[in-house]
Formats: C-alpha cells, sequence, structure tokens
C-alpha cells in the first residue's frame, strides 16, 4: 500500500513507458517477497534476499534499479511516518554494480565514409535519407526523432529552435535544440514529403504513422555498417568531436545530450540551459559535419 501512494505521487511526470516499467518491476520482483509484510517489519536481510535472487540470475541492471525505488518508497515512508529507518539505503555496497550498456558507433576516423555514402545512395527513400542527416545533425535519440511533429519546429524565426516536450524525453523536462542552417534546410526539404503538419519524418508508405523504430538502423546496416554501427552511437560520435575539439563546455555539450546531470550543484547550475553557447556548438558542429565530406 505505501509503494502504491510512493508510485501514485512519484510517477506524475514520469513517462508512460517509465511509469509502466517501474510499475512491473515492483509487481515482478518485489511484491511477492515483500508486499505482504508490514513495512516497519521488514529487515534489511530480507531486503537483501530478494534483491540476491536478481543477482544469482544475472539481472544486475534490474537488481540495481529495484534497490533505487525500494530505497526511495522507504524514504517516503520515513516522512510518512510508516516506518523508522531505511533499511535498503547503503545495499549497493554489497551488490555487483551493472555493466554499462555499450552502444556501438562507428570510429571517428569512418565517419567521413560514412557521410559520402549516404550521400550518394540511390536507392533509400529520400526521406530516410534526410532523416538519417538530421540525426547527424542533432545527435538526438531515436525516439525523438521519429515521433517529432512539426508544432515542436520554428523555423521562421532567426534562432530556428526544436523544442521537445518533457513527456518524449527519457529524462523527463522540455528538451531544446538549436537548428544549424544545414538542419533548417533538411526540415524545408522534408516538407515535400511529410507536409507542414504531423509527424516530421513519418513512414514512407503511412504519413499518418512515425517512422518505424528500425528504419534508420537498417539504411546503415544497407551502407555495409551492420554489427558496427547503431543509430544511437551517433550520439557517442558527436560527444568524442565535441569534447576534443576543446572548444565547448563539457556542461554544455551534456545539456545538449540531454543527459541527466548527476552533481546537484550543477543541475541547479544548468538550468541556464546556456543555449546561446549551444547554438554556437550546433552550427560548428554541422559546419564540421560539411568540412570532412568535402576532405574525403
Amino acid at each position: 500500500m505505501v509503494a502504491q501512494e510512493w508510485f501514485r505521487r512519484q510517477s506524475i511526470p514520469w513517462t508512460e513507458r517509465h511509469s509502466k516499467g517501474v510499475l512491473s518491476n515492483l509487481k515482478m520482483h518485489v511484491y511477492p517477497d515483500l508486499g505482504e509484510i508490514p513495512i516497519s517489519d521488514i529487515s534489511k536481510q530480507d531486503i537483501i534476499s530478494t534483491l540476491r535472487k536478481l543477482e544469482a540470475e544475472g539481472k544486475h541492471e534490474t537488481c540495481y534499479r529495484i534497490r533505487q525505488k525500494i530505497e526511495a518508497i522507504y524514504s517516503y515512508a520515513e516522512v510518512e511516518e510508516h516506518c523508522t529507518g531505511n533499511p535498503a539505503k547503503g545495499l549497493q555496497q554489497i551488490l555487483t554494480k551493472p555493466q554499462p550498456k555499450s552502444q556501438n558507433s562507428l570510429p571517428i576516423s569512418e565517419l567521413p565514409e560514412f557521410l559520402n555514402k549516404i550521400e550518394t545512395d540511390k536507392v533509400t527513400s529520400p526521406s530516410t535519407v534526410l532523416a538519417m542527416k538530421f540525426m547527424i545533425l542533432t545527435f538526438v535519440r531515436s525516439s525523438e526523432l521519429r515521433f517529432a511533429v512539426w508544432e515542436e519546429i520554428n523555423l521562421d524565426s532567426d534562432e530556428p529552435l526544436w523544442v521537445i516536450p518533457a513527456e518524449r524525453m527519457k529524462v523527463p523536462r522540455t528538451h531544446h535544440v538549436p537548428l544549424s542552417k544545414q538542419a533548417v534546410e533538411i526540415l524545408k526539404k522534408m516538407q515535400h514529403y511529410s507536409g507542414p503538419e504531423g509527424y516530421v519524418f513519418p513512414q514512407v508508405r503511412n504519413p499518418e504513422k512515425a517512422m518505424s523504430e528500425n528504419t534508420l538502423l537498417h539504411f546503415s546496416n544497407r551502407l555495409g555498417y551492420a554489427g558496427r554501427n547503431t543509430i544511437h552511437g551517433f550520439r557517442t560520435v558527436a560527444s568524442t568531436v565535441l569534447n576534443e575539439s576543446m572548444k565547448w563546455h563539457p556542461d554544455v555539450i551534456e545539456l545538449q545530450l540531454a543527459h541527466q546531470e548527476s552533481n546537484k550543484v550543477r543541475k541547479a547550475y544548468n538550468r541556464a540551459e546556456h543555449l546561446d553557447e549551444r547554438r554556437k556548438m550546433m552550427e560548428w558542429w554541422a559546419d564540421h559535419i560539411d568540412y570532412i565530406m568535402i576532405q574525403d
């Protein structure tokens, strides 16, 4: 009952997908062992026993996330005076840390060749080619691009901007994507295929639906990069180039990648958004893409 009360309050700003994932994990991995025990009677060893089951199955990422949620539920329960103390606190020290997931990305040295293969491709739908170019220029997450709608984008401005609403972001906060002149040019070309309303990058055969999840990956695979490149990997490439250029503050790069800031002080500082510097950075990145294509 306490967990459900915590969930109702905490899940308000979450995306539907994240909410379903949290609730599913609690129902599958926590409630069977702990759900019927009064919250004040659950011991640290009870929680450890529940988490160890997941570790034994090799589900270290799930174990890590569930421990976080149990600790958060107990923090809420303490404030509401349902219990005294938090038996889930500090347990990360005795649990196996999950290994970070790797997303295959092209070596920087191969990016010019990839870009030129896109440019010279004669088989793929023009709208898919434009979507791939836009993905590289903006280095957003795949779902953020696929479900983009024209009402999020302002092209009729001296400072064109794409504003992605919080509910479509992995980290639930509004994300601003300054649009370079190259990105604006792509969007104007896309209007010939998708029209001025609805999805910016719809399915070729059904404009009423968003581009399929694997469209861009299949395009990359057809170009000869199967198993060596993912669409998410372009975020890694952009991050690497921008950081190694030494032209941009790391906080600005992280903001443009829409990463969660773990340090509370830096998180507060970053609320300034740094849009002016981010716009300059995005223009530099687009010009850099043009330059390396010419050099290849």
